[in-house]
């Protein structure tokens, strides 16, 4: 990897990266509103219309491994331009839908092109950071991706009202442009040509073989696929849990970006404490806290006939996703530090395997939503104590070597 000289990184360059790793919270948070209003267009249920949001996670994790790999040998840019390419026209393709299972194949097409600039502007990143000035600048990072989850349900509902749910789509698809327009002028290419390497399929599944083979790094891609899952879960049947268990719609948006503000400040948090007490620590807290949440909720959700009192339920979830905000922010990195020169391609498998484990298991947990919070609260406490035995393999694990040797592997 080329690291430049550690220096703090501008407004603009945090913007600029924060727009390009956006696109799947926009598409994401944006039409949570729209959810029963697409469930009722394509006459689907509101539990089957969560598959708008899983077959976009199944995208990415398929754009995950194509993408990442094929960075290392074109570059940054031209693979975070095609992705966006392909995002844009995935939503202009939804917004045309004639049929919910040509809507579901366009989302995944959609969530294939979000990838790349996913991908490959967190291996951007890698090229001028490492460390935890790579923690830092990526909690500073989504600090700014921040505000798409607070606003964008807002604003989704907004345009829904004006121009239906196909509006929404086509909004997606104008700032996937505008966005991609501007990351193309300002920002330059990080890897240079000398530095990129030459694909060979063999040697990529021998290097994910030992990637995997790593007993941290596997732990750790686990506990991040966990940690996905939750969120996943919860925004799959957000909408459901607001209407049906405590009688919010309209204003349903505010109290999604009020929780939401939970992970702006564990960003904030983690950008100022990482450097102190290190990522094992804030991760160790973050899992005690998630557990104290998820348990909580079901235990009042069992004394109050089935479903936690709000006051409860929005403390609780705050500290829920406060939690989810410092492990995102660190699980990752910490798996990073013992790939050595496999660093680049083990991020991308890492990210791809807690995609494709955040597809999977909220295929079973979305399935959860019930006219009580019970079901749904045994398997968010489940997901979460999964996740600390993760956390604890991790810890015990005497698997301490970096993949210092993979390098030849990949180049050769």
């Amino acid at each position: 990897m080329q690291h430049a000289a550690i220096e703090k990184p501008s407004i603009l360059f945090l913007v600029l990266a924060a727009l390009m790793t956006s696109f799947t919270a926009v598409s994401i948070d944006m039409l949570l509103p729209t959810l029963p209003h697409v469930a009722q267009h394509f006459d689907v249920s509101a539990i089957t219309s969560q598959q708008v949001i899983t077959c976009l996670v199944f995208g990415i994790f398929l754009g995950e491994i194509i993408f990442g790999p094929l960075s290392d040998v074109f570059g940054r840019k031209p693979l975070i331009i095609s992705g966006s390419i392909s995002f844009i026209i995935g939503a202009v393709w939804c917004a045309n839908a004639q049929s919910y299972e040509e809507l579901l194949a366009a989302r995944v097409l959609q969530g294939f092109g979000a990838a790349g600039p996913k991908i490959a502007v967190r291996a951007l990143l890698r090229d001028l950071y490492s460390g935890v000035h790579l923690a830092r600048v990526y909690s500073m990072v989504f600090m700014i991706l921040m505000i798409i989850p607070i606003s964008a349900p807002i604003i989704g509902q907004w345009i829904t009202s004006k121009i239906g749910w196909e509006g929404e789509f086509l909004t997606v698809a104008g700032f996937c442009f505008v966005a991609t327009l501007l990351f193309t002028l300002m920002q330059k290419e990080t890897l240079s040509p000398d530095k990129r390497t030459t694909f060979n399929i063999w040697f990529l599944f021998r290097t994910v073989g030992l990637i995997f083979a790593h007993q941290k790094v596997f732990l750790l891609t686990l506990l991040l696929g966990l940690v996905f899952s939750i969120n996943l879960t919860y925004l799959g049947t957000a909408q459901q849990i607001f209407k049906n268990y405590y009688g919010i719609e309209h204003n349903f948006p505010y109290y999604f970006g009020f929780l939401a503000t939970a992970i702006a400040v564990a960003y904030l948090a983690s950008a100022k404490l990482v450097n102190k007490i290190g990522g094992i620590k804030l991760c160790a807290i973050a899992i005690g806290i998630l557990i104290i949440s998820t348990a909580t909720t079901l235990l009042t959700s069992i004394l109050n006939g089935g479903t936690p009192p709000f006051a409860v339920f929005l403390v609780c979830f705050f500290g829920l996703f406060f939690s989810y905000g410092i492990l995102w922010a660190n699980v990752a990195v910490l798996a990073i530090e013992y790939l050595g020169a496999a660093a680049g391609l083990g991020s991308t498998f890492i990210s791809a395997g807690a995609s494709l484990i955040g597809f999977l298991v909220t295929g079973f947990t979305g399935g959860l939503y019930d006219a009580n919070y019970l079901h749904l609260g045994l398997g968010f406490l489940g997901m979460s104590l999964l996740a600390l035995i993760c956390f604890l393999g991790v810890i015990k694990s005497r698997h301490n070597h970096a993949l210092s040797y993979v390098k030849m592997a990949v180049t050769s």
